[in-house]
């Protein structure tokens, strides 16, 4: 069972059986790595470098080596977050503009194909945080950071999307998925897991957790130390990664805490599981190597 990580200072797969590491890719202290996610045939990296402020997305191919950079330092790209290819698009969380853009990666070069969609019509600064994006049932799920008391917008898919309900979850919250039919996030402030209804659900060493994978009977989630020091909370803060198991068949975040795997210095920004159907992704397992 592998999962494939981000980090403040790099890229890994975590083989969670063995405990086994591979660096798949490394920023050290150039660059931050975000959103992860995939199609049929390349791995797409959020990357944003420390240095000269740009962002960009960075494609690996089937043996996870790298192939091609887009939209490198491109301004509809500003404080990258999450990814998630959805029917064939890429939509990428662009946090610093309060946007969301959308790239058909196979036109890369045409930025005629690129949409900005700005869920809240404000734009041009960092008002919402937009950092999660998620798919369900026709319907999209962002996460508002806020900077602080975050909020869950869901809107109805479709060329213009339609807002149909925000709703308060948590503090300086982070991802969302479906967590035995209750929708969740991360509120990585406070620790724990909340539900849309307001039901907490707390985690073996309550730190700060970001990034989930979930299977069928298990999950394996992204924790980090917490460090209120924003200006060292990156470098300094150690990593791990949780697994958990629980019975029954409902797919759930959470459980019986089975292990904790550390990892090196640097927060933990994404999870995703690569050999198995991952309900906090597109459920669709990667191809490449250490996939399906």
């Amino acid at each position: 069972m592998n999962v494939i990580s981000s980090s403040r200072f790099a890229v890994e797969v975590i083989n969670i059986e063995t405990d086994q590491k591979e660096l798949i890719r490394s920023s050290g202290y150039e660059s931050l790595y975000y959103g992860i996610s995939w199609d049929r045939d390349y791995m797409y990296l959020g990357r944003r470098d420390l240095i000269s402020g740009a962002n960009s997305i960075e494609v690996l191919d089937l043996d996870l080596a790298y192939k091609d950079t887009l939209l490198q330092g491109h301004p509809a790209l500003k404080d990258t977050h999450q990814i998630i290819v959805h029917d064939g698009t890429l939509w990428v969380t662009s946090c610093g503009n309060n946007a969301v853009v959308k790239l058909d990666p196979t036109k890369p070069r045409e930025w005629n194909q690129m949409a900005v969609w700005y869920p809240t019509e404000r734009y041009g600064d960092d008002y919402n945080h937009f950092n999660s994006i998620w798919f369900d049932d026709h319907k999209i799920y962002l996460i508002a950071h806020n900077k602080g008391a975050s909020q869950l917008y869901v809107f109805e898919e479709g060329p213009d999307p339609q807002l149909v309900e925000i709703t308060n979850m948590g503090m300086g919250a982070h991802n969302v998925a479906k967590s035995g039919g209750e929708v969740i996030t991360f509120s990585s402030g406070d620790g724990y897991i909340l539900t849309h209804t307001g039901r907490v659900i707390n985690l073996h060493r309550n730190n700060y957790p970001r990034g989930v994978a979930i299977g069928d009977g298990f999950s394996i989630i992204g924790l980090s130390e917490h460090c209120t020091d924003r200006g060292v909370r990156h470098m300094e803060r150690r990593g791990a990664v949780q697994l958990y198991t629980h019975t029954g068949a409902q797919k759930i975040v959470g459980g019986t805490h089975v292990k904790t795997i550390e990892m090196w210095k640097g927060m933990i920004f994404e999870v995703r599981g690569l050999d198995f159907p991952d309900y906090a992704h597109h459920g669709e397992p990667w191809r490449g190597r250490y996939g399906k």
